[in-house]
């Protein structure tokens, strides 16, 4: 808390004596301040320590957050650990050190079944607001039915508590043997394709295989990733029609 000429709790100019045994609101007077250290009043200290004195004091008395959870994708398995476990585990810590955690979307894109959010997780000293620190983070959350944006966010929030307090997991991420996968592209996007080659009288068949040999170095036009998709588009816009040649007439002998 900053020092101003005036205490706000008891009106006397800095270094008078104060006279109201409660801490003011906002602002602390420096007598005040030093009655505090000086008499060892723990209980009454708290209330001047900022934001980083105390996310220090959390880290302090937590330290590391146990695997709780399994987490399987496709043929792949992991465990980690939960939103939950974190939360519960690191709560009342906040709660004692008078730390507010304040999680704010900032960006949110909707790729199919897949929900990406940027966030500003604040943590805030409750005895002056204005003093916080506060971690951009971002989270992904796949789902099939109404709970990816939840699933993101509850990613991004776990990340931010992990990474300003510090905490062990017991988990190496970066060491995971995971190759990238792109999307591939949809079977409406593929259908596009086909109905741009029937608009433009293209042969479909050998027009695609075509496409996803010469230009995509694939097999299959179905193995086209999402992010090749425009280009994809754009090569079958620019492409002149396909024009079978003219059956030839049978020679008549001589």
């Amino acid at each position: 808390m900053s020092e101003v000429e005036t205490c706000k709790n008891c009106k006397f100019r800095t270094g008078s004596k104060c006279k109201k045994r409660q801490p003011p609101e906002t602002v602390w007077c420096k007598w005040w301040k030093q009655k505090i250290i000086n008499n060892g009043d723990n209980k009454l200290e708290a209330f001047l320590l900022n934001i980083h004195q105390r996310l220090n004091k959390v880290m302090q008395e937590v330290s590391t957050v146990m695997t709780d959870t399994q987490v399987t994708q496709g043929n792949e398995s992991y465990k980690g650990v939960s939103h939950d476990a974190v939360i519960s585990i690191v709560r009342p810590h906040l709660v004692k050190h008078r730390v507010l955690v304040v999680p704010t979307i900032t960006n949110k894109e909707q790729t199919g079944n897949r929900t990406t959010v940027e966030m500003d997780v604040s943590f805030i000293n409750i005895d002056n607001p204005e003093d916080k620190v506060v971690m951009q983070t971002f989270g992904y959350g796949v789902d099939y039915q109404d709970k990816g944006p939840g699933k993101a966010i509850s990613y991004a929030v776990k990340y931010a508590y992990l990474k300003v307090l510090g905490l062990e997991t017991k988990e190496d991420p970066i060491n995971d043997d995971i190759d990238f996968k792109k999307d591939k592209i949809s079977d409406e996007q593929h259908l596009e394709l086909i109905n741009i080659c029937k608009n433009k009288n293209f042969h479909k068949e050998k027009t695609l295989k075509q496409l996803a040999d010469k230009i995509f170095d694939l097999k299959d036009i179905r193995d086209l990733t999402v992010d090749k998709f425009e280009q994809a588009k754009k090569e079958l816009n620019q492409k002149v029609p396909y024009k079978p040649k003219p059956a030839q007439a049978p020679k008549k002998g001589k």
